[in-house]
């Protein structure tokens, strides 16, 4: 094709890793993370290996998309300290080659955020020779099953494709850039999307702002105080992030969203100068937006917001409990258990419908 990967995703195979530094000059190299953190049972021998907070601590950061290459390196050295792992080989191994499996290392290239493993391919396999063909099929029939193995991918893309046409999502803030990103992204791109405008929107705040060799800088604090930096360049009105999620993932980060936003050509800045009173300002928004969001679009809501309301609690409607006082019968019910009923026999005639008392005889 005359075009080489961006990015090839292997197992830790000492051959097929100069294979691709071969073929593949300019292409990254990436190990599978799966198939690393597969082997840490087997190299930290079994306490390590049934020890939950270890396993916590080492997934935290080896699974971290957001941390860079200097936090990644110091976590990774008090880990390996705290739990003796220094003289360990592996370990040893893996810290050495960290280029090629890190995620820090790998923030400045594009590969939707997911190329991570070799899951994908091995999908793709197990989708290929699990439904449509198998090893002992004839050159004939292996080409018969791969057109209808590409059908049913494209019937499954166009499928998707009319889906994401035909739905309109909720939105749930009154800016046009939530508008803007509905019409121009697919519907799971666009819940991702509307997931950052959110949280751009009710959790982060400016704190700070400079503008210096023609670019404007803001300081970012985010819903887990984490500090970022969006840099703002004046001359082509373009933003960089230093979470680098953009690059990494084609997601703005909620960050980047904050300050500044770009739509149809127009530049929109949400900042001021950054004070006291101006962060306070901004929380307040952030909460009135939130109420306006929960209401969800029902006018009845929205009128009672605007309005605002009193609930009046009242005592709960009595009920009797099940067991309690005597059935209600019905006549129909009544007349039959009237007709049923036996007259008193009289003792003295052996006659019905009279008492010894009331008998003719003793009269």
């Amino acid at each position: 094709m005359r075009h080489e990967p961006i990015c090839v995703v292997t197992d830790q195979d000492p051959a097929v890793k100069i294979a691709v530094a071969r073929v593949f000059g300019t292409s990254k190299h990436r190990f599978c993370m799966w198939h690393i953190m597969c082997k840490v049972g087997e190299k930290v021998g079994p306490v390590l290996a049934k020890d939950e907070v270890f396993r916590r601590k080492l997934n935290g950061i080896v699974w971290n998309k957001s941390i860079d290459s200097k936090a990644f390196e110091d976590s990774w050295s008090r880990i390996i300290e705290e739990y003796g792992l220094v003289d360990n080989g592996w370990f040893r191994y893996l810290f050495e080659s960290r280029t090629f499996w890190a995620s820090p290392y790998f923030h400045d290239e594009f590969m939707s955020g997911f190329v991570r493993t070799t899951s994908r391919s091995e999908s793709q396999n197990s989708f290929f020779f699990c439904s449509f063909s198998n090893g002992h099929s004839s050159l004939v029939e292996f080409l018969v099953h791969f057109d209808s193995a590409i059908s049913a991918q494209r019937h499954a893309q166009a499928k998707l494709t009319a889906d994401s046409e035909s739905c309109f999502p909720v939105l749930k803030t009154p800016l046009a850039l939530e508008k803007h990103a509905m019409d121009v992204y697919t519907i799971s791109v666009f819940y991702d999307v509307q997931v950052e405008i959110c949280e751009g929107c009710f959790s982060c705040r400016v704190v700070s702002l400079c503008e210096c060799d023609g670019k404007v800088c803001y300081g970012i604090k985010d819903g887990d105080k984490k500090a970022w930096c969006v840099e703002f360049l004046l001359a082509d009105c373009t933003a960089i992030c230093s979470c680098k999620m953009f690059e990494r993932m084609g997601l703005t980060k909620v960050a980047c969203l904050k300050p500044i936003f770009d739509i149809d050509d127009t530049v929109v800045d949400q900042s001021a100068k950054v004070d006291n009173v101006r962060v306070i300002t901004n929380l307040m928004w952030s909460e009135i937006y939130a109420c306006v969001g929960l209401a969800d679009g029902n006018v009845e809501r929205l009128e009672q917001l605007r309005r605002g309301s009193t609930v009046e609690v009242r005592d709960p409607i009595k009920v009797q409990n099940k067991g309690g006082g005597k059935r209600m019968k019905s006549a129909r019910e009544k007349a039959v258990n009237k007709c049923v009923k036996q007259s008193r026999k009289c003792h003295t005639c052996d006659e019905y419908g009279h008492n010894s008392g009331t008998c003719p005889l003793n009269g």
